[in-house]
C-alpha cells in the first residue's frame, strides 16, 4: 500500500553474506565480478565504462549464454566470432544494423519495405551475368534515371523490348528537350528548344493531310484557307474574338502605361516548363495580389525565398507544419498544445533521435489515469504520435510545508493506483507529534 516514508540517509558501511533485496542491487566498483559454480568456472565481469564480460576461469573462453535450454544460445565461439543458435530458427522482430558484409548462402525471403543503398558513390549489382534474371512481379512506382546521360541502352539489336506504353499526356523527350513528341487528346505534336526538322532521308509519305499552317513560307491548308503569315503585327490596337495562339521563343508586351487581363471567367497564366514569373525586374516595385476583401488561393507548394511578414493570423489546416531553421524564437509568453480538446489527454514536446524521425517525448500524460507529466525514451516516441504513449519515467513534483505530509497527494496524480508514486514533499519546521523535523524530505511510495 503507498504510503508516506522518510528518506534516511546513512554513511554507514556493511558487509554481508546472502543478499536478499525487494528493490535495486548496486555494485559501485570497477571490476566486480560475479562468479557462478563451486570451482568458480563461469564468471560475470564488470568492464569500465564498457559492459558486462561472461567469461570461463580464464577470462575470455567460449562460456554460453543459454536461453531455455543448452540449444539455444549466444557464445564467442572463437576469438573474434559471435555465435547465435537455436534449436529450431531465431526471430528478430526489430530493425538489424549492420556495419560490415552481409553474406546469405541460400534464398532471402522478406516481407516489407526493402531498401539498398551503395552509400558514397557505390555500386548495387542485380546478378553475376546474362544467365542470371530479374523479374519484376510488382508494379516499378518510381522514375528509372541512368547514371550517365546518353551512355546506356535499353534493348540491343538481338534482345529488343516490345511495346512502348505511354500515358495521356506522355512526352518522347530526345537530348534534354531538344526534339520533343507530346501526345494530346487525338494528336502528337512535335516540339524542341529551337528549330525542329523531320527528316523522312527520302522516304515516302503517304496520306499525310494538312488542314493548316505554312510550309516554307508557302500556306497550305484546306480549299478555301483564311490564314496569313505576319513578321509584326503594328497598330494601336488589335480586337481578335477567336483564339490567340503566340509562339515564339521570346514574347515581350512593353507598355509605358498599363496592361489589364480581364476575363468572363478564369484567367489562367500557365506554362509547360519553366517558371510562372509575377514581378519586375527593378528593385523596390510592390507586387499586390488579391483584393483587400478576396482571399488568394494557393493550389501547390508556396515558396518564398525571402521573408515573409503576416500582418494577421496565420492558420495552417494541414496534416504536418514543418519549420526547418537554425533557431525559433516565439514571442508568446505561453505555447498551448492540444487545443481544442474537452478532455485529459496527452501532449507535449519530442526531441529527434533517430533517422525515422522517432525521439524522446517531455509530455503531460493525461490518458492513463496519471494526470501528471511523463517522459519517454530516445526513439520511443514517432513523430506523428497522436495515441496513448507508454512513458518510460514521470517527472518528480515537490511541494512544501510546516506540516509532515499526510492522506493522498492531491496536486497531481488520478485514478491509477501507483499514479502518485515518487511524488516528493519538503518539511519546512519541527513537528512534535510526528517528532520530524525542519528539512525532512519525505517521498510518496
Amino acid at each position: 500500500m503507498a504510503n508516506w516514508r522518510k528518506v534516511i540517509v546513512s554513511g554507514s558501511k556493511a558487509e554481508l553474506n546472502d543478499i536478499s533485496s525487494s528493490g535495486d542491487f548496486v555494485m559501485s566498483k570497477d571490476g566486480a565480478a560475479v562468479k557462478f559454480g563451486n570451482d568458480n568456472e563461469v564468471t560475470l565481469t564488470h568492464v569500465h565504462d564498457n559492459g558486462l564480460l561472461l567469461s570461463d576461469a580464464s577470462g575470455i573462453g567460449t562460456t554460453k549464454l543459454n536461453f531455455g535450454d543448452s540449444g539455444t544460445f549466444v557464445q564467442q565461439s572463437a576469438d573474434g566470432i559471435l555465435n547465435v543458435q537455436a534449436d529450431t530458427r531465431v526471430d528478430i522482430t526489430g530493425n538489424v544494423s549492420m556495419s560490415a558484409n552481409l553474406n546469405v548462402v541460400g534464398n532471402i525471403h522478406a516481407v516489407g519495405d526493402i531498401k539498398f543503398e551503395g552509400g558514397s558513390s557505390g555500386t548495387i549489382t542485380m546478378g553475376s551475368g546474362a544467365d542470371d534474371n530479374v523479374v519484376f512481379s510488382a508494379d516499378v512506382n518510381s522514375h528509372i534515371i541512368p547514371n550517365t546521360d546518353a551512355t546506356f541502352d535499353l534493348g540491343s539489336t538481338a534482345q529488343g523490348w516490345n511495346d512502348l506504353h505511354l500515358g495521356s499526356g506522355g512526352v518522347i523527350n530526345l537530348d534534354g528537350g531538344d526534339v520533343t513528341l507530346t501526345h494530346s487528346a487525338g494528336k502528337v505534336t512535335l516540339g524542341g528548344d529551337g528549330a525542329v526538322e523531320v527528316d523522312f532521308a527520302n522516304h515516302e509519305m503517304t496520306n499525310v493531310d494538312i488542314n493548316s499552317g505554312a510550309i516554307d513560307g508557302t500556306i497550305v491548308g484546306a480549299a478555301t484557307p483564311a490564314a496569313g503569315t505576319f513578321t509584326a503585327i503594328v497598330g494601336t490596337s488589335l480586337d481578335m474574338n477567336g483564339n490567340v495562339d503566340i509562339d515564339n521563343a521570346t514574347t515581350a508586351i512593353d507598355s509605358s502605361g498599363t496592361i489589364s487581363i480581364d476575363g468572363g471567367g478564369n484567367v489562367n497564366l500557365d506554362t509547360t516548363s519553366g517558371v510562372v514569373s509575377v514581378g519586375t525586374s527593378t528593385s523596390g516595385i510592390a507586387v499586390s495580389i488579391g483584393h483587400a476583401t478576396s482571399e488568394v488561393s494557393i493550389g501547390d507548394n508556396l515558396n518564398v525565398a525571402g521573408n515573409a511578414t503576416i500582418a494577421g493570423n496565420l492558420d495552417v489546416n494541414g496534416t504536418l507544419t514543418t519549420i526547418d531553421t537554425t533557431n525559433l524564437q516565439i514571442t508568446d509568453a505561453f505555447v498551448q498544445l492540444a487545443k481544442g480538446s474537452t478532455s485529459q489527454t496527452n501532449a507535449g514536446i519530442i526531441a529527434n533521435t533517430t533517422a525515422d524521425a522517432s525521439g524522446s517525448a517531455f509530455y503531460y500524460d493525461g490518458t492513463t489515469n496519471y494526470n501528471r507529466w511523463a517522459l519517454t525514451g530516445p526513439g520511443d516516441t514517432g513523430h506523428n504520435q497522436t495515441d496513448v504513449i507508454a512513458p518510460r519515467q514521470y517527472v518528480v513534483s515537490v511541494s512544501a510545508s510546516a506540516a509532515p505530509p499526510t492522506g493522498t497527494p492531491g496536486d497531481f496524480g488520478g485514478s491509477a493506483g501507483n499514479s502518485r508514486v515518487g511524488m516528493m514533499y519538503v518539511q519546512t519546521s519541527d513537528d512534535a507529534g510526528t517528532k520530524s523535523v525542519d528539512g525532512d524530505i519525505w517521498i510518496y511510495s
